[in-house]
């Protein structure tokens, strides 16, 4: 047992309190129990003591008229659950581990054996009635109709001890109880199961009634009489004896017999007939004036047309391989490649393009399609071009064999079936590239208008006037790093000549121009300035008699205050010092005045000590930085760069579309099973023979890649013809299908476009190499033409259990201790694989590929060669507690271990309760675990639980068992 796995602990009965000390049973309607009360006093003797004995009544059923909603944890099986397993016994948890004992009017029968106060029994709704709300009825209740037996709706009244117990989540002894729920009182909870063995589809009530008769006549509101032990089904009850109170009720319905083990038991791993996966084709008799195909006499004129999965060719041998192979190479042999059925259906398909070439002088003929014609960028087939390594590649293979022209097709009437449903959906996907091309329209008339005006306006400029007329954009132009407005700015030439104040001023007849009697325009001004001929302006010179800080810095000088003198005042210097360097001041201030005079003073030497230089500046480069405008105020450059910044493209659209303004050619992507729509028009093309798997069977398979390509290439070319002809923005050459197995249930929910292109069954068929060949594309596997197994599950088992857990693991040899060898389930990490994909089917048939190859399953049958192959695990998924007894035919053998325990040997028929003083059961191999419970007399409600607990179902099959 690993640590993952759950461990309970049962125990029989558990009551706390006062209630332990009922030791006997009075005719009363109330347990008793003894109390002495000892009185003391004084008297005229002197002190006096006295015991009185009393019978104290403790409450009881009788007094119990409902139950805290929130006292129940769980129901089993939930409110209005469907399909429950008729096997299964139907069960109440309540919190409070002492619960179904608490008011349990007696004493324990035995030390194991302690009847609870409740009890729980399903009823079909043609046992019962509902009773009315009357005046007085504290509790809901139910009348039985005359259908109902009472030997079989209620279980033996001295048994009910049988049907209650505790549960403890942990490996706990009963004496060590008391620690364990101080630790943590959620480990423990009580559980009161319903003995009656329900029948198959029926639908039952279920309803949680009291157990003795006074808690009965409490919950009716009738008066409460008799002793607290009867039962309440007990005969000779004389109050209303058809009516029951119940304290909590639930409904549900049974389904067909077998539960996951019974299910999982009926299938019979075996190797798969060799006839599924193909059927027959003739072929001689083409038509559309098609020679027929000469075959050896072997095939007699028939090919075998594929499907989806086949079986696996490395596990075949002897005749049936040879078999399989001859008709897998029908091109070969009476004649080598091109077969003369191969040239006559290129010379057809070739004739698409000739027509284009030369229109026909008759009539014209409307040819067959050359599938994959635009993603391989191919208008013809040549398969007579020896000389050509690609005359066999892909492209022929799929258009020149009619088994996967066939193939093709059927993709083709996909579409052709759905092709409203998928024009839909690729519409909804294109909204963001429509808007994108009406972008691009607009941003193509911007820049074939502003070309014009540019090229008329600003590039037919000279240098000068260029550089003026641009002077609003040079701030954010770049030439040689810097903007051209801080070039402008560290040249000679001023900023103030590009402005428009100075053009306007500078204009030819202005009258400034007149007064300066200049007559050149601004650009030539410009030029002059910038060649050094006509200064700008000088600087401003400084006023008569304004001081300067040079001024201060001589003034300094001559007053004989150095440097270093300054930099040492401080506090610690005398005031004869300081009267050194100015006699006449005086400081009231003290210390603190003559140090910040101090530092003042140095501050001020520092400053006049700087020399500013005003910086020389060149002549500017006029050419370079009206090259670098005009560069950027290029239409053909800017209007494409500011388009790519506004138009937003999804991200598998080429950027390289907005730069040139092509119109964007996008294509929708279908991330759905394509194999569905295949299988629902007829899952014999789906898998041929699909018949042949028997029913309860396991078996493998393997993919036929070839046959899924020749499909999905059939898929996209029929796509793109319907895009092109509801004129969506589409080159024809986008892979919309590449999903033919479903993967959703290894992806999550948020999976990355990453994670999803891992599982995808094809890469984009445009990227087919032109030297593959058809089945040599495989994209989850590395070199793209390994087949990969499929486990083939038919029966009830998943149509029922559909979260049953299914996966790969690793075999490793064992040698037992005879010598021999057997495999078992490698324990090590990294030795299980989940399936990759899967399909069904319907209504019982389920698919699930592995990463594995039909030789790595098998092993090797050499247990010395190490490699021991694959298991493949079917697991129930571990859940809740249930209790039940299996179902078996017939007259099963004496049970091996209580998990082999079966209704037929007990001999309760069905819609009976159990009842235990009929049963004795011994066990044919009763050692180990199971030597813990015994069914006998003696046995306890411990036992039983252990005994009713069904335990999750793992059963693992070898590959080996599954191939041929």
């Amino acid at each position: 047992m690993s640590a993952e796995d759950p461990t309970y602990s049962f125990l029989s009965w558990l009551r706390t309190g006062i209630a332990n000390s009922i030791t006997t049973v009075s005719g009363a309607t109330r347990a008793t129990i003894e109390v002495e009360l000892t009185a003391t006093g004084t008297g005229p003797g002197g002190a006096v003591q006295q015991t009185i004995p009393r019978e104290v009544g403790l409450y009881g059923p009788g007094d119990i008229v409902g139950i805290d909603k929130k006292a129940i944890v769980k129901v089993e099986p939930r409110h209005w659950t469907v399909g429950f397993e008729p096997n299964y016994l139907p069960y109440v948890e309540f919190y409070d581990e002492d619960f179904p004992w608490r008011y349990t009017p007696a004493a324990p029968a035995s030390p194991e054996r302690l009847s609870p106060w409740l009890a729980l029994v399903a009823l079909t709704e043609d046992e019962f009635k509902d009773g009315k709300n009357m005046q007085g009825r504290p509790l809901p209740f139910i009348e039985l109709t005359a259908a109902a037996d009472l030997s079989k709706v209620f279980p033996p009244a001295a048994q009910l001890w049988a049907w209650a117990h505790v549960h403890v989540n942990e490996d706990v002894p009963e004496a060590s109880l008391e620690a364990a729920l101080e630790a943590n009182p959620d480990r423990a909870y009580s559980r009161i199961l319903c003995p009656r063995r329900l029948e198959p589809d029926t639908t039952y009530h279920a309803f949680l009634i009291p157990a003795f008769e006074i808690g009965r006549l409490a919950g009716l509101g009738l008066v409460v009489e008799g002793a607290a032990t009867v039962s309440a089904w007990a005969p000779g009850r004389s109050q209303i004896p058809n009516h029951y109170p119940y304290y909590h009720r639930f409904r549900f319905r049974t389904g067909a017999l077998g539960d996951f083990e019974q299910l999982v038991k009926l299938l019979q791993p075996q190797p798969v007939d060799k006839r599924v996966g193909v059927r027959d084709m003739d072929v001689n008799h083409p038509g559309s004036g098609l020679p027929a195909i000469d075959l050896p006499d072997a095939l007699a004129g028939v090919l075998k047309l594929g499907g989806a999965l086949r079986v696996p060719l490395d596990s075949l041998t002897g005749a049936d391989q040879n078999e399989v192979l001859a008709y897998d190479q029908w091109d070969e042999t009476p004649h080598p490649y091109p077969h003369p059925f191969q040239e006559a259906l290129a010379a057809r398909l070739n004739l698409a393009d000739e027509y284009q070439q030369q229109a026909p002088a008759g009539d014209p003929v409307v040819t067959s399609p050359l599938y994959g014609r635009w993603h391989a960028l191919a208008r013809r087939v040549e398969p007579d071009n020896t000389s050509d390594p690609t005359s066999r590649n892909w492209l022929h293979e799929l258009n020149l064999d009619p088994r996967f022209r066939v193939a093709a097709g059927l993709g083709t009437r996909v579409i052709q079936k759905g092709q409203e449903d998928y024009m839909t959906a690729a519409w909804e996907q294109v909204g963001e590239v429509i808007a994108a091309n009406n972008q691009l329209r607009l941003a193509q008339v911007a820049k074939s208008v502003s070309t014009c005006l540019y090229d008329k306006h600003i590039a037919s400029l000279a240098t000068t006037d260029a550089f003026l007329l641009t002077a609003p954009v040079h701030r954010r132009v770049l030439s040689a790093g810097l903007t051209v407005h801080k070039r402008v700015a560290d040249s000679v030439v001023p900023s103030a000549v590009t402005s428009a104040q100075f053009r306007r001023l500078t204009r030819p007849g202005a009258t400034i121009m007149k007064r300066l009697g200049l007559s050149s325009a601004a650009s030539a001004i410009v030029e002059a300035i910038n060649a050094g001929t006509m200064p700008a302006a000088p600087a401003k010179p400084r006023p008569d008699g304004a001081g300067t800080l040079a001024d201060v810095a001589g003034h300094l000088d001559a007053a004989n205050v150095p440097k270093p003198q300054i930099e040492t005042l401080d506090e610690r210097q005398t005031p004869k010092d300081i009267e050194e360097i100015e006699p006449s001041l005086e400081y009231p201030g003290g210390p603190d005045a003559r140090k910040a005079f101090g530092q003042a003073l140095i501050d001020v030497y520092t400053y006049t000590s700087v020399e500013f230089k005003v910086p020389e500046k060149s002549p500017l480069d006029l050419g370079g930085v009206v090259a670098s405008t005009l560069e950027a105020l290029d239409p053909a450059t800017s209007i494409p760069k500011r388009t790519q910044q506004t138009v937003q493209l999804p991200a598998w659209v080429q950027a390289d579309m907005v730069e040139t303004f092509a119109p964007v050619m996008a294509y929708p992507v279908f991330d759905l099973p394509m194999y569905e729509p295949l299988s629902e028009l007829s899952t014999e093309l789906f898998l041929p023979q699909i018949h042949l798997i028997p029913q309860n069977s396991l078996t493998l398979l393997e993919t036929n890649q070839k046959f899924v390509e020749a499909y999905m290439v059939g898929l996209n070319h029929e796509m793109g013809r319907e895009l092109l002809w509801r004129e969506y923005p589409c080159d024809q050459r986008g892979s919309y299908f590449r999903q033919f197995w479903d993967a959703g249930s290894v992806l999550p929910d948020a999976a990355e476009e990453a994670e999803r292109e891992a599982l995808r069954d094809i890469p984009k068929i445009h990227q087919w190499s032109k030297l593959s060949e058809l089945g040599e594309h495989n994209h989850r596997e590395a070199g793209g033409d390994a087949a990969q197994i499929v486990l083939v599950v038919r029966g009830e088992l998943l149509k029922r259990y559909p979260t049953a857990v299914l996966y790969a693991q690793k075999a490793v040899w064992h040698q037992k201790p005879g010598g021999a060898y057997e495999r078992r389930l490698d324990p090590a990490p990294g030795a299980v694989r989940v399936p990759l994909f899967e399909a069904k089917v319907d209504p019982d048939i389920y698919f699930l590929g592995f990463d594995l190859t039909a030789a790595d399953a098998a092993g090797d049958p050499d247990p010395l060669q190490g490699d021991a192959g694959w298991f493949f695990v079917i697991q129930e998924r571990p859940g809740e507690p249930r209790f039940g007894l299996d179902e078996a035919e017939g007259s099963p053998p004496p049970p091996q271990t209580w998990n082999d325990l079966a209704w037929a040997h007990l001999g309760t028929p069905s819609g009976a309760s159990i009842d235990l003083s009929q049963t004795s059961i011994a066990l044919g191999n009763p050692g180990g675990e199971d030597a813990q419970a015994s069914w006998d007399a003696n046995t306890n409600s411990a036992e039983l639980a252990y005994i009713l607990y069904q335990v999750p179902v793992l059963v693992a099959v070898h590959a080996s068992r599954m191939l041929p």
